[in-house]
């Protein structure tokens, strides 16, 4: 509808203005409801009744739906804000101190450079705002140079008057140049308290790496792939690490003393069945396939260093790095064929990236080792070789993949990859070529298969169950998995604990007892810990008989392992790693209570635990670190002695 506007003034009809063309009207949505819109009257626009159809008695309706208010997301927008306000405060002060810390222009130096045959000095003066002035001096130019660090959304943003890119780089360079970065330098930047007690460390490090002083920040400057002053310190440490790691190899007579004493002996993961066969093949001018030679090499390098000394008294964590690097090329043109070969290389490969702390990345390893040995059917009897020494290699290579799966899975807290209906193969057996020793590491593959598919329905059905009844029965039916599964294994494979002495008979056979034992007190403790007795809270019958079962296995734990640790080789004492954290969490429990025979008691098997990982080869591991700061710290937090008295 188009309006007409006459002025007040105007006269007779005749004076009166044309209409102005009609202008079109801007569309806007309505919020008067349905009723107030026919009936061109005004809405106040309450939802749900407007007060118009309210006083009318009339229902009220609206074309769109009510305007709703978020209580919750406001609240939750308002600790986001908060949140970012604190970040944004924090960084402003690390920024400050990382300023203050550096001074990479000192005030009373000058940095001289050499530009087109001239110098010039520029000296670094600092506004009281905080701005960072770099003033020039030189025979061209007497103009002063500013710039200022600030963060904005995207990122670090630096304000100057530098027309030349040029001029900016030679600035930042010299900045970076006199940076005195050390191994602790994350530390020291955000900590300055830190600098003079790390000093010596640091240095001590940065001899290691140059073979002198100076910055390990410039050790391969002239080298290619040099100006490491370019990345951050951690990534130049790799960098360095990886330069240096390219040179540890060992021997070729090292090597193959290795493959000889402990390849067979000591690589628990899959045992080969025709051992004499496998040894000639690698001793021949064929040789073994390049994949599963450079695996085997990587796992026997490192696994030599940390366990057998064959650096004497130096621990290199690194060696093996390079046929690690060699057996994953090789791997990249044969991931999608599968091959019993690669499967057995699959596996050497997640061992070694276990023992070199990498676990996430060693997960593709096995996963992929599992859905080759499934491709190929080995998990099903039907399909499985009418030969003998060849149905059991198979055999072996299915359920070494489903071990190591079903044990980096409940290490993970994630789902395996196999559905176990899927798999209706049997266990591997001992031939009758083999001797007792091979018997004994079959059977403890075997043995811990079935004991982490107990600890497979601990985490999966017990949590879910939450009624009395089907607690209790869950409980019962899981404590009775276990005592069937140590009414069934060997003999010769039980702990006596009632013996005051270790009988050492020099086989496999100890570490098979020791280790298996300790993962099933383990799973005792894996069970009951879902009901011991809660802080501040009244303890229930049924917690204390829980902590009570906890504790005997606790206890358990801690003498074998002082029984290991003075009886056996280190080589296969990580198994017994889940059994370590399981014991020391029921340990801290302990110590605090009242009762100062179970106090003490606690106590000492905290310090014991923590001396035994301390002689352990295993100290280069961050997760064993952790456990040892985790067993002072809470001994010093309460007061607790940390000598056995």
């Amino acid at each position: 509808m188009s309006s007409v506007f006459v002025p007040e003034s105007s006269g007779s009809p005749q004076q009166q203005k044309q209409p102005e063309q009609a202008r079109p009207k801007r569309p806007r949505s309505s919020l008067a409801c349905i009723r107030c819109r026919k009936k061109k009257v005004k809405c106040d626009f309450v939802q749900p009744t407007c007060g118009r159809c309210a006083i009318a008695g009339l229902p009220c309706s609206y074309a769109t739906p009510p305007r709703r208010v978020d209580g919750h997301a406001f609240d939750q927008l308002g600790n986001h804000v908060e949140e970012l306000k604190e970040r944004m405060q924090k960084m402003q002060s690390e920024l400050a101190m990382m300023k203050n810390n550096l001074h990479p222009f000192a005030p009373t130096t000058s940095v001289t450079a050499e530009d087109d045959g001239s110098s010039h000095s520029t000296p670094m003066m600092m506004s009281d705002n905080g701005n960072m002035a770099l003033a020039t001096s030189g025979n061209n130019s007497d103009q002063s140079v500013t710039w200022k660090l600030s963060l904005s959304p995207s990122g670090l943003r630096i304000d100057t008057n530098i027309a030349s890119v040029a001029d900016l780089y030679r600035i930042l360079l010299n900045g970076i140049s006199q940076l005195n970065i050390n191994n602790d330098s994350t530390t020291s930047l955000f900590n300055p308290e830190s600098n003079n007690n790390n000093s010596h460390n640091s240095f001590t490090s940065r001899d290691r790496l140059n073979g002198g002083g100076g910055n390990y920040l410039d050790v391969n400057d002239n080298e290619k792939g040099g100006r490491l002053w370019e990345v951050d310190e951690n990534e130049a440490r790799k960098i360095i690490q990886e330069k240096k790691s390219s040179e540890d190899v060992l021997p070729k007579e090292v090597l193959d003393k290795l493959m000889h004493s402990c390849y067979n002996t000591c690589f628990l993961a899959y045992q080969i069945v025709d051992k004499d066969a496998f040894i000639n093949q690698y001793l021949s001018d064929e040789g073994l396939d390049p994949l599963l030679l450079n695996s085997i090499n990587a796992w026997v390098s490192k696994h030599g260093c940390i366990y057998h000394n064959i650096h004497g008294n130096t621990m290199n964590t690194s060696m093996g790095e390079v046929y690690f690097k060699n057996a994953r090329q090789l791997l990249k043109k044969c991931f999608d064929i599968s091959s019993p070969t690669t499967i057995h290389a699959l596996l050497n490969l997640y061992m070694y990236q276990l023992s070199s702390e990498r676990s996430s990345l060693a997960y593709l390893y096995i996963g992929l080792a599992i859905r080759m040995a499934q491709d190929l059917k080995f998990h099903k009897k039907e399909h499985m070789s009418a030969d003998l020494n060849q149905r059991e290699t198979n055999k072996r290579l299915w359920w070494s993949a489903y071990w190591l799966d079903l044990c980096a899975a409940l290490e993970s807290n994630r789902p395996t990859m196999v559905d176990d209906k899927d798999c209706d193969l049997d266990y591997p057996v001992r031939l009758d070529h083999e001797d007792d020793e091979t018997g004994y590491r079959i059977h403890f593959a075997v043995y811990s298969i079935k004991l982490m598919r107990i600890r497979k329905d601990i985490t999966k059905h017990l949590p879910s169950e939450q009624s009395g009844q089907s607690l209790l029965s869950a409980i019962s039916r899981l404590e009775n998995a276990l005592t069937n599964w140590l009414t069934e294994l060997p003999q010769d494979l039980h702990f006596d604990d009632h013996s005051t002495v270790f009988q050492k008979t020099g086989s496999f056979r100890d570490e098979a007892c020791l280790i298996l034992n300790i993962q099933y007190q383990t799973t005792w403790i894996m069970l009951h810990k879902f009901f011991l007795p809660k802080q501040d809270q009244t303890a229930t019958p049924v917690a204390l008989l829980s902590l009570n079962i906890c504790t005997k296995s606790a206890n358990l734990i801690t003498r074998m392992l002082s029984i290991y640790a003075s009886n056996l080789n280190w080589c296969q004492f990580f198994y017994a790693m889940d059994g370590i954290i399981a014991s020391v969490t029921i340990h801290q429990v302990n110590a605090l209570s009242s009762e100062k025979e179970v106090s003490y008691l606690a106590q000492r098997n905290l310090i014991i635990t923590a001396s035994v990982l301390k002689e352990s080869p295993l100290m280069y591991m961050v997760k064993v670190c952790e456990i040892i700061e985790s067993i002072e710290g809470f001994l010093k937090k309460n007061g607790l002695s940390a000598d056995i008295a």
